[in-house]
């Protein structure tokens, strides 16, 4: 009795040791985790800095090239609207010159064409050279684009590659550290679970197989308890089909006796007892009770399976043809 009381105290005083031991290894995995997590966000963050910063010169360095180009364009622009206005202007010169010196008039036509000719010259050269500007301008967009992809790829691939391994490297590391963690509690709970009595463990075993047994019998026994239901049924019908018999025997006579008035009632009678609507049609046996038609009698079978008349259990009916 001593003994296990001594057993008893020991098993409730390791408990919370067990508990104390699995939440320490717990939270020194769950600090482990943690603190590898933040170092890699702070190396990803860090990497992540570098490279925007590398984009950001860059993308300001091609956006110089572009203002660049821009405002030269607008510059080529005003030379050719500029140009063109001073063409005009010349053509309306010309043509007032050749209006008011007619006598003079081939020569200014000569100047004239030759002046439209020089700055048409001039108009196609600047246009070139504006187109110029423009392709070189988009074929600087085209080629940044493509070199900045591969690039682009390259920073990515490498920097995945090496946080990849930085993390395997890490989760490697840890995962041993948690198998030798889960190596100690497992050792801890075989310590545990065999210093269990084996009086209380095959008491535990016979207790749980007596209640499934219990439990697996239940059904069993409800099937025991309806079949002596229905049968006491049966008998209760049987015997209220041999107390209705002597009734069936005096009703006969009477309706011998009222064999005048059968005419009058031959149509009342002949209809269901239940619906009164649809004709007899339907015999109950044992029994032999014609009293009901063919769709009452489904849905007799589907709620009660009794003779409305004498209660008698319906053990089949059958169709009958008047």
């Amino acid at each position: 009795m001593l003994q296990t009381v001594f057993e008893t105290l020991y098993f409730l005083v390791k408990i919370p040791y067990v508990c104390l031991i699995f939440s320490y290894k717990t939270g020194q995995a769950l600090v482990s985790a943690l603190t590898v997590s933040l170092q890699t966000i702070v190396h990803f963050s860090k990497s992540l800095h570098g490279f925007i910063k590398i984009l950001f010169e860059d993308f300001r360095l091609f956006w110089c090239d572009i203002e660049h180009i821009l405002i030269s364009s607008i510059l080529i622009v005003t030379t050719i609207i500029q140009t063109f206005i001073n063409v005009l202007l010349t053509i309306v010169n010309t043509i007032k010159t050749g209006i008011l010196f007619l006598f003079n008039g081939v020569v200014g036509v000569y100047n004239c064409i030759l002046n439209f000719i020089s700055y048409s010259f001039v108009l196609c050269s600047s246009i070139i050279v504006s187109i110029k500007h423009w392709l070189a301008l988009l074929g600087s967009s085209i080629w940044f684009a493509i070199t900045l992809l591969p690039v682009f790829i390259v920073y990515i691939s490498t920097l995945s590659t090496y946080y990849i391994g930085l993390v395997l490297h890490e989760g490697l590391s840890l995962l041993s550290h948690i198998i030798q963690q889960l190596k100690t509690i497992i050792i801890n709970a075989y310590d545990f679970i065999f210093d269990f009595p084996i009086e209380a463990l095959m008491g535990l075993i016979v207790g749980g197989s007596v209640i499934f047994a219990i439990f697996k019998m239940q059904v069993i026994i409800y099937q025991q308890v309806l079949l002596c239901y229905q049968f006491i049924r049966s008998i209760s019908g049987k015997i209220r089909l041999l107390l209705s018999k002597p009734i069936r025997h005096m009703q006969e006579n009477t309706d011998s006796n009222d064999s005048d008035e059968s005419d009058e009632s031959f149509g009342k009678n002949n209809l269901c007892i239940i619906c009164q609507d649809h004709d007899k049609c339907i015999l109950m046996l044992p029994c032999r009770h014609l009293c009901v038609c063919n769709t009452c009698n489904i849905r007799l079978q589907q709620y009660d399976r009794t003779c409305p008349i004498c209660r008698t259990v319906i053990q089949r009916t059958m169709k009958v043809f008047t």
